[in-house]
């Protein structure tokens, strides 16, 4: 049943059923034809409102386009006598006049339901801000190697908050196992591959497994540089419009095409992929792979036709559009250490994660910042920037890795993969593994339904090879949040009234370079933000120290503060504002004292941010 429509719904005969589809695919071939003026208008008026929008804003606007979709939904249904599909087409060419991607599911009904839903709108319109913004600065000019390296100031700030409101949530909620074992969920994420020292450390590992494979195998390693034609460069005098989202897809795409080549001709490569962007944030591949040493001509040659097969003639293709090394063996006699095919690659993972071991990038930024912009531009442009190619499951390797030390009986073939995983031997699992002998042992949990209407994907339990089963993951885990309470930030210990937290605010900017100013810098090269940026996220850091300092940990902001901040924001946000904004979103002025008491939130939270660098409210945790 598609979510918020219930009732008998009358039925079409074949032949008008049929009739019915024929006109609506007429139409919306006619409609997702369009040209100029109507995309413009229809794409430019919700562009207006996000352009600007705020979190909350956001939120309001995704509930009236939920309005919106449910309105379009039911008034199809009516015309064309309870025709799912017919009606989806409907809501399908509204999400394509807007510049929404339809969403991503196997039935009418489950993406019927996606788009009837507040929380998919709330994604989607977050993302299409981030990268239309992001787009006004490359169309600007503003990301370039003597600007803005990668992407812009605006969206390495807006993915530092993004993710240190992630971690803030994350603090907020507990994991509890069968045994009632507690743990917060961001203890638990830092021991896993989100964190990028780990991450870092797994991909080198598997790296470095894959070469010592090539050795026993007799294997050879090369290394493939894949660039963009030019006209998908905003550096260049051909930029033609295209967003390094778009340049990632034709780059995969051609290697969709060089695979089908490789695979006709029974040629098997393997090994690693890692995109990284160009100054101007095009996308750029590099590929380490091995494979059998009589191959390696044809591989190039084929690799190098499709790198070239779009503009290969335009001035500098030869040389810049794509290159190839052959991976050396044997000594360095500059070093005196053994030739080595990850590092070639080494440089390129550590500056796409977190900069470690690398002074400096490409164009002589400090490295951690750069890897910094690096995340934010992967983050923003929804690229991947890391895909093993060929090889052994990597999840059933972090499935082994689960048991340690703890043997497994009964089972060779098990027991190696085991004692491999735990031991970091991606050479020797790959030797146990390769042709995937060993599956993942699956619960089938299909009789439950997610939130659209799905049937849940199957639950990952162990390893088995055979009739042979092991049990990988002992418990079950429930997801709670601990101790929360919203208004706890001003109701909880009145202590800190305004003019206290103006003192603090005074003191760290009489002190500011004589003692603070060096732990600003060490900020901007870590994260590569702005100075403004660094110095308020310090000053957080100095005025809750301060706080705790002289009132314990239990502190909170005076009810006196919230008066007089409420005051305030009756200046700046009359009603009449809010009614203007309210209707921007979408929504009746109906709903003014609701969405008034949400925009005073979001003004607390963004006043208390912005002048004394702290969080004293935990927006929507619960949510």
């Amino acid at each position: 049943m598609i979510a918020g429509f219930s009732g008998n719904i009358q039925p079409v005969e074949e032949w008008e059923a049929v009739a019915i589809k024929k006109d609506a695919a007429i139409q919306t071939a006619g409609i997702l034809n369009l040209k100029g003026n109507q995309w413009q208008q229809e794409s430019g008026a919700i562009m207006h409102r996000l352009s600007d929008a705020s979190l909350t804003q956001i939120k309001w606007m995704a509930r009236g386009e939920v309005r919106k979709a449910k309105q379009i939904f039911k008034n199809a249904l009516r015309s064309t006598f309870g025709d799912y599909q017919s009606a989806w087409v409907e809501l399908a060419v509204h999400l394509a006049l807007i510049g929404i991607a339809e969403p991503e599911a196997e039935t009418v009904e489950w993406k019927v339901n996606r788009v009837l839903c507040t929380k998919w709108w709330r994604r989607r319109l977050r993302v299409k801000q981030a990268r239309e913004q992001e787009n006004k600065a490359i169309d600007a000019g503003l990301v370039k190697k003597s600007k803005q390296i990668y992407v812009s100031d605006q969206t390495v700030a807006r993915r530092r908050a993004q993710r240190g409101q992630n971690d803030r949530i994350l603090e907020n909620l507990t994991a509890i196992n069968d045994l009632g074992q507690e743990y917060k969920l961001y203890d638990l994420a830092q021991l896993s591959i989100s964190n990028p020292q780990i991450r870092r450390a797994e991909l080198m590992t598997r790296i470095s497994g894959f070469e010592q494979y090539s050795k026993n195998w007799g294997d050879v390693g090369e290394f493939y540089t894949i660039t963009c034609p030019s006209k998908m460069h905003s550096s260049s005098r051909k930029y033609d419009g295209t967003t390094p989202k778009q340049a990632q897809a034709y780059l995969s795409t051609q290697w969709q095409k060089i695979r089908a080549k490789l695979n006709r001709k029974k040629i098997e490569v393997y090994g690693f992929r890692v995109v990284e962007p160009h100054h101007d944030g095009c996308p750029h591949w590099h590929l380490l792979l091995f494979m059998d040493a009589s191959v390696t001509g044809f591989v190039r040659s084929v690799l190098k036709s499709y790198a070239l097969e779009v503009d290969g003639s335009e001035a500098g293709a030869e040389k810049h559009r794509f290159k190839a090394e052959r991976i050396l063996t044997g000594t360095n006699p500059k070093t005196g250490g053994e030739y080595s095919a990850a590092g070639y690659i080494a440089k390129y993972i550590s500056k796409a994660i977190d900069g470690y071991g690398v002074d400096f990038d490409l164009f002589g930024n400090d490295a951690q910042a750069a890897s910094a912009r690096i995340e934010a531009w992967a983050s923003t442009w929804g690229i991947r920037q890391f895909q093993q190619i060929g090889g052994a499951s990597v999840t059933v390797w972090r499935e082994l890795r689960r048991l340690r030390d703890e043997e497994i009986k009964g089972c060779e073939v098990l027991e190696r993969a085991r004692a491999c995983a735990d031991a970091g031997d991606w050479a020797g699992y790959l030797q146990m593994n390769w042709n995937g002998q060993i599956d993942l042992l699956k619960k089938d949990v299909s009789s439950e339904r997610n939130q659209y209407g799905e049937p849940k994907m199957d639950v990952i339990y162990g390893v088995k090879h055979g009739e042979n089963q092991v049990i990988t993951r002992q418990y079950s885990w429930e997801i709670g949040v601990k101790g929360f309470e919203p208004k706890a930030a001003w109701t909880r210990v009145n202590n800190c009234t305004l003019d206290f937290l103006e003192d603090l605010k005074r003191r760290y900017e009489i002190e500011y370079y004589a003692i603070h100013y060096p732990n600003v810098q060490a900020l901007i090269r870590n994260t590569g933000v702005s100075e403004s940026v660094a110095a308020l996220s310090d000053k957080g850091r100095y005025i809750k120290a301060e706080i705790k300092r002289r009132h314990g940990e239990k502190w909170g902001i005076a009810a006196e503060a919230i008066e007089q901040l409420s005051h305030k924001f009756a200046n700046l946000y009359s009603d009449s504002v809010l009614i203007d904004e309210l209707i921007d979103t979408g929504q009746s002025v109906t709903l003014l004292e609701e969405y008034k008491n949400y925009r005073f939130r979001e003004f607390l939270s963004d006043y208390f941010y912005h002048r004394y660098g702290i969080y004293f409210i935990e927006e929507d945790a619960k949510q």
